[in-house]
């Protein structure tokens, strides 16, 4: 909930400071992306619960803490490996990639792309929370861990909207 509240405040406060078209802009270039992040995160964090929960429960228990952390050590590089060129690819190709799926009239949107591309790639190790906190028995800190990323995000937007969208980007 967190979650979309963060996007749609992002949303508004940018409508507010710079109109709807930059919005318009804005979410066309934020949903390619978040599209693109999709098909490598959500993969990546099933593959993260089995693999997290193979780790803690097969062998003895004085070494599960050594076998999550070495899973979580090949899982990161796997995701990196996979989604460092894609989102680099996604960064330079921007114009290509709006062009051919949305129309010419969107390459202003093309810029927002090759900039948020590259936020994902940051994103990436975060794909292993929730999985690392529930076979760990600690998602009761999911919702600070998320309230504190809503909280610096929607402060982040609200300095940076009034100085444009390539900024907020």
């Amino acid at each position: 909930m967190l979650f979309n509240v963060r996007l749609h405040l992002i949303a508004l406060a940018l409508g507010a400071f710079l109109g709807p078209v930059a919005v318009g802009y804005y979410r066309v270039a934020e949903r390619l992306v978040g599209a693109s992040y999709e098909l490598v995160a959500l993969p990546g964090q099933l593959v993260a619960w089995t693999m997290l929960r193979r780790a803690r429960d097969v062998g003895p228990v004085q070494g599960r803490v050594t076998r999550i952390e070495e899973q979580i050590r090949r899982h990161l590089k796997v995701l990196l490996a996979i989604g460092w060129p894609f989102f680099l690819w996604l960064s330079v190709m921007h114009h290509d990639v709006v062009a051919g799926l949305l129309g010419a009239e969107w390459q202003l949107a093309g810029v927002l792309v090759a900039l948020l591309a590259l936020c994902p790639i940051l994103m990436l190790p975060g794909v292993l929370t929730d999985p690392l906190l529930s076979i760990s028995g600690q998602t009761r800190r999911l919702t600070a861990f998320t309230a504190i990323i809503f909280a610096v995000s929607v402060g982040a937007t609200f300095v940076a909207a009034p100085l444009g969208v390539i900024t907020l980007a």
